[in-house]
């Protein structure tokens, strides 16, 4: 409970770093959704330890009187079955919450942007211990169910590309900061951060990853 309250306020913090500056109510100027979070558990959920994984990030982007610069409010939820260990015998089933708050900034063509802020996850799922046999059945137990949660911060950096006067692309790079409690289970998976590497300890880990996003802007855009 502590994390999480500590999480609120760095998120609180992000969203209101410009408020004094602020002289008209913030304006939703986009909305979007990443479509690449599921794909790589589709193509190759050997390589990267996971199946039957549902992620749903939408975004809303808000203007402020800065120019250029952004404001983003992501709330996302995500799923994703892993295999703990390199060998499979450890199962966890992992769903989880999200809370995103960024403060983006992008070049005066609008064309290159970058970003950083806090994130706040909370996860719960269950575990399995299987043991796969050649010449018997495969053994399964079930261990304890688990829950906790996560603190992140987070820095993007990419490109924009416009097609058509209210579409955008948005291709990205991002890395994740974060501390997380699952109490005794350990999955290897942050809602709103990703898979982290099985090394990481529970009062550290790094996260990096890609995004592909698209938007749909509020405001026609000449083209």
């Amino acid at each position: 409970m502590k994390k999480l309250l500590i999480c609120i306020a760095l998120c609180w913090a992000v969203f209101s770093a410009d408020v004094s500056a602020q002289q008209n109510p913030r304006r939703v100027t986009a909305v979007g959704i990443d479509v690449f979070k599921n794909v790589p558990y589709l193509l190759f959920p050997t390589f990267f330890g996971g199946k039957n994984a549902l992620i749903i990030e939408p975004t809303i982007q808000f203007a402020t009187t800065k120019p250029n610069r952004f404001t983003n409010l992501t709330v996302g939820y995500s799923q994703i079955d892993q295999e703990r260990d390199n060998n499979g015998r450890t199962l966890h089933y992992v769903r989880g919450f999200h809370f995103q708050l960024m403060q983006e900034r992008q070049d005066n063509e609008g064309k290159l942007f970058w970003a950083y802020g806090a994130l706040v996850a909370v996860g719960y799922g269950r575990g399995a211990i299987q043991i796969k046999g050649d010449f018997f059945p495969t053994y399964l137990a079930p261990l304890p169910d688990f829950s906790g949660a996560g603190l992140g911060i987070k820095f993007q950096g990419g490109t924009n590309y416009d097609f058509g006067k209210h579409w955008r692309l948005r291709t990205s790079i991002n890395l994740s900061l974060n501390t997380f409690d699952y109490g005794k289970a350990n999955p290897a998976y942050l809602p709103g951060a990703g898979p982290f590497p099985s090394s990481s300890s529970r009062n550290f880990s790094y996260t990096g990853g890609l995004n592909l996003q698209i938007f749909y802007l509020t405001k026609q855009k000449a083209i």
